[in-house]
């Protein structure tokens, strides 16, 4: 038996994260086997915790009907492996929010990714503000062609745990809408800055749900 670890949101605290130590059988199931049931399961979690915690963004009437978020398909091309580069100098970023409040970052550094033969590169953000008593994370904020569309107009996330290593892996499978996709009244949400906009479609991770 083999450990690995897992990293999940926080579903309390939206764009924090969780690290779980899980036992994967090394002997008869692939990685790749591990990587998609590790996704599943997280999607059943969020599930449930979107239906059924008092804390769900959702709102009462939507959570009385809800089964479900709505994802693209998981697709292992957008499991990526890559370096985020340092910048040298950190520049403190002041991102907007849906309810004009703003959030203080520092520009950490970028990284460049291919899919399925599309390039292109994001900036990696770091909170300034966050409690001692949870890890420190990269905050990656994207928009991307698929917005006002299949997905969330107002971008989504990816967030990462900080480790030693430049080197990540990166899975848009596990990108997330904010909570005020679900309830813009009672969340405030950063907007992602103009630069971090993918130029082409990035379909994998959540969906936007429908209510209707």
């Amino acid at each position: 038996m083999s450990t690995m670890l897992r990293v999940l949101r926080s579903p309390l605290l939206p764009g924090l994260v969780m690290i779980l130590l899980i036992q994967a059988c090394s002997g008869q199931t692939s990685s790749k086997d591990v990587i998609v049931a590790q996704l599943e399961q997280d999607r059943v979690q969020k599930d449930a915790y979107f239906k059924s915690d008092s804390t769900s963004p959702l709102l009462p009437e939507t959570r009385a009907d809800f089964s479900g978020l709505q994802y693209f398909p998981i697709d292992l091309a957008y499991h990526l492996e890559t370096e985020i580069r340092e910048y040298p100098e950190k520049d403190t970023v002041t991102m907007k929010t849906t309810k004009n409040r703003k959030q203080t970052y520092l520009r950490w550094g970028w990284f460049d990714f291919s899919v399925n033969g599309n390039r292109d590169t994001l900036e990696v953000f770091k909170p300034v503000d966050i409690s001692s008593q949870y890890p420190p994370y990269f905050f990656i904020p994207f928009h991307d062609a698929t917005n006002n569309n299949s997905t969330y107009g107002g971008g989504r996330y990816l967030d990462l745990r900080v480790h030693e290593s430049n080197r990540y892996v990166i899975d848009f499978n596990q990108a997330y809408n904010p909570y005020c996709a679900y309830n813009k009244d009672e969340w405030s949400c950063p907007i992602p800055p103009s630069n971090s906009r993918v130029d082409f479609a990035i379909k994998a991770g959540e969906k936007m749900l429908n209510t209707h």
